[in-house]
């Protein structure tokens, strides 16, 4: 398994858990099992998303602040720890607020997503997720009732990967914001 993720992992280990338990007979069981697995899968997937995005926050606070420690302190203290579930509007499915942490950088980045379809359905994918994490952690998880398979949280995840995936590589491209700073910087006196 080379270049799996976390995801991939709980993900397999569950399908070979099915299995056996499958094969030997143990219909009951394999299906109790399956009923928490889906949850275990989709919470480690949501904490995976969180993990990666704020993990591309504290990049993007060393690239754009050329290492600078007090810029890096702030961004660490006052926007990414404990701050993840305040980017995204997860009851309403939206990236926007998001988007607006960054200004006209965002609206950049929201018009890039918007012009490219696997995007748009990556952070639709995305959104999702976090949104059924946030019913699954508040909702009673012994209790709750998820209406997805183990394969369809998964296939989901491929999905949401891509645009996570997206998210760090833009937050650190050099060029971030450029277009932006150019557009409304002060033009020098002849």
């Amino acid at each position: 398994m080379t270049n799996s993720t976390p995801i991939d992992i709980v993900y397999a280990d569950g399908k070979r858990l099915s299995e056996v338990l499958t094969a030997q007979k143990e219909v009951s069981l394999e299906v109790s099992t399956q009923a928490n697995q889906r949850k275990i899968l989709l919470l480690s997937t949501a904490s995976w998303f969180e993990f990666k995005l704020c993990e591309a926050m504290r990049a993007f606070s060393a690239v754009h602040s050329n290492q600078h420690p007090g810029v890096q302190g702030v961004i660490r203290i006052k926007a990414i720890e404990r701050q993840f579930h305040t980017w995204f509007d997860w009851k309403n499915k939206s990236a926007g607020s998001f988007y607006k942490l960054f200004g006209e950088c965002g609206d950049t980045m929201k018009a890039k997503v918007a012009a490219r379809a696997e995007l748009k359905d990556g952070e639709k994918a995305f959104l999702e997720l976090g949104q059924i994490r946030n019913e699954l952690v508040h909702q009673n998880f012994a209790m709750f009732p998820l209406n997805m398979t183990s394969d369809e949280v998964y296939a989901t995840y491929q999905r949401a990967a891509l645009y996570v995936e997206w998210v760090g590589q833009e937050l650190i491209d050099p060029q971030f914001g450029r277009q932006q700073r150019a557009a409304t910087a002060p033009q020098a006196i002849a």
